[in-house]
């Protein structure tokens, strides 16, 4: 990927890219995303999606939404005494600081590449919600082509399998590009019936 997408990536989801920087014994982030500029907008929008899934799952969020729901409760009871909503949010902050909540805890991402055509997204932490947007956005990757990111006319290479479009199959005169179109109809047959 150019670094210039990387760069932004990196920025823009400090918490999950926290390995980005560390050396190569500490991390396989340190050769950055090892994949085409195509698949940027899909990495992008699986890292917005998780971020802020545990952005508003944390505690904290779920006390602040619980505590305007009281407040609010209050008002269109026309209870207008400010000393007893007062009174009445600092007992409930207190009942909902002593419940515990079942936290998500921080994703960080290991690696990503490309590997037998496809996105490898490896990550430590989440839960099975964040394993789904992964699992979906890997699954996407085979219908993107990985240097333009276009989903109309896909196919592979021969050899090192590269999932590319026919347009840049062309301007390329390293890969060679094959269609198979039983693999594609059995494939897309057996991904309907996982979803089912």
């Amino acid at each position: 990927m150019r670094d210039d997408l990387d760069i932004y990536l990196v920025l823009k989801y400090p918490k999950l890219f926290v390995n980005r920087h560390k050396g190569m014994n500490e991390s396989c982030l340190y050769w950055g995303f090892e994949c085409d500029d195509g698949w940027f907008w899909l990495i992008n929008n699986l890292c917005d999606n998780i971020q802020s899934y545990i952005d508003n799952n944390s505690k904290k969020y779920r006390i602040k939404n619980k505590i305007a729901r009281y407040i609010f409760y209050f008002i269109n009871k026309q209870r207008w005494n400010s000393k007893f909503i007062r009174k009445q949010i600092s007992k409930f902050e207190d009942k909902f600081e002593k419940e515990e909540y079942e936290s998500i805890c921080q994703v960080t991402v290991d690696q990503v590449k490309e590997k037998i055509g496809g996105l490898s997204f490896y990550y430590s932490g989440g839960n099975d919600i964040i394993h789904g947007m992964v699992w979906l956005a890997e699954n996407m990757s085979y219908n993107i082509c990985e240097i333009c990111g276009s989903t109309k006319n896909i196919g592979e290479t021969k050899g090192w399998t590269k999932v590319i479009c026919e347009e840049c199959s062309k301007t390329s005169t390293r890969l060679n590009w094959k269609k198979n179109e039983e693999d594609q109809k059995f494939l897309r047959k057996v991904k309907l019936n996982i979803l089912k």
